[in-house]
């Protein structure tokens, strides 16, 4: 049983939720609210596939039919943030390493191409799925108008979406028919009054690695400075352009290194790195169904043990700029030219990381 109350809404941007494919910066406001916490927003679609699909073996396929979704909110200060900014296909990856399930309905849609009518649901966790309460509370963000400590939104929060066409290299589908037949938007709330809590504001944030023309060692991408890094995800692209997946790594006997202010953190392959994320079963039938399982995979910080609770940021990098020295950093032993690594980074963003361990 939970001490807040859970409740939820559903909103549409039109009467019907019909949204047309390729339809680009569909909007969806959410009013402010008193003594209300945001939770999660969950995306849900309803798309009609036609005879004479095609995909390619290695990109996205209805996964992909969103190609970025992007949540902003004035949580901090005065100025819109974005939260949020990726694609339904990286967001329901880092949902299925984190939150280490899915439903029926993901299950089938998941690398589907086959003629038919789909459900897909994409979450977008504001609290984090592994983090208990109160913890969990602690990261809600705040619906109210801000308040005089500064706690609070100064703006409605806005969710707005690309939707991708055939032949989008998000999508991966090609010939055949696309129809997307309603979208409505699941918010999750709980009953937290203003002051009850504070707010630990996070942020998922993805980045492109490009490994340019030459590729081979010493090539090096730097993490931003800022907040506590939770976990990493990368997705391996060996043909960007059109979304193919493939191994950044030149060969399968290369690892990736990260270093963590001037000293080794960690050394993994990708096999380790996928077996990790496979010790749920659920996460095991989604990498073996895309295919390409070892080009999509995290390095978790947080909750680094099966079944783990993530309650502490003891584990976390701290990537503040007062933290001083070379911060972190991820390097291949070997990496291929032309190639890309999308890095989707978990932070929390606060100073102080006692506030989550007192709760």
């Amino acid at each position: 049983m939970s001490e807040f109350h859970q409740r939820s809404e559903i909103i549409t941007n039109t009467s019907s939720g019909t949204v047309a494919a390729g339809s680009t910066k569909v909007l969806y406001r959410i009013p402010r609210r008193a003594n209300r916490r945001l939770e999660k927003i969950e995306i849900h679609a309803n798309i009609t596939l036609g005879s004479g699909m095609a995909a390619g073996t290695a990109t996205n396929r209805l996964e992909g039919f969103l190609s970025e979704v992007r949540f902003s909110a004035s949580d901090i200060g005065t100025a819109s943030r974005q939260i949020f900014k990726q694609g339904s296909a990286t967001l329901l990856a880092w949902h299925y390493k984190h939150a280490r399930q899915s439903c029926r309905y993901n299950a089938t849609s998941y690398r589907s191409f086959a003629a038919g009518t789909y459900d897909i649901l994409v979450p977008l966790h504001l609290s984090h799925p592994a983090s208990p309460s109160p913890q969990a509370f602690l990261m809600s963000l705040p619906m109210w108008s801000q308040d005089a400590t500064g706690v609070g939104l100064g703006a409605d929060p806005e969710l707005e979406l690309d939707f991708a066409a055939l032949n989008d290299a998000n999508l991966g589908l090609t010939g055949g028919t696309y129809a997307i037949n309603f979208v409505r938007i699941l918010l999750y709330f709980r009953d937290i009054p203003s002051g009850a809590l504070p707010y630990v504001p996070t942020v998922l944030q993805s980045t492109q690695f490009d490994t340019g023309t030459a590729g081979g060692t010493g090539i090096r991408f730097t993490y931003a400075k800022d907040g506590f890094l939770t976990s990493s995800l990368l997705e391996n692209f060996s043909t960007p352009a059109t979304g193919v997946r493939g191994s950044v790594l030149t060969a399968a006997a290369d690892y990736w290194k990260w270093r963590y202010k001037g000293g080794d953190l960690d050394e993994r392959t990708p096999v380790q790195l996928v077996h990790e994320d496979d010790l749920d079963t659920v996460q095991g039938a989604i990498s073996a169904a895309n295919n390409v399982p070892d080009t999509i995979y995290s390095r978790n910080f947080w909750h680094d043990s099966p079944h783990r609770e993530a309650r502490r940021l003891n584990s976390c990098p701290n990537l503040y700029d007062s933290n001083g020295g070379d911060l972190l950093t991820i390097e291949g032993t070997s990496v291929a030219a032309s190639r890309r690594l999308l890095i989707t980074d978990h932070r929390v963003l606060v100073s102080n990381p006692a506030i989550l361990a007192e709760a």
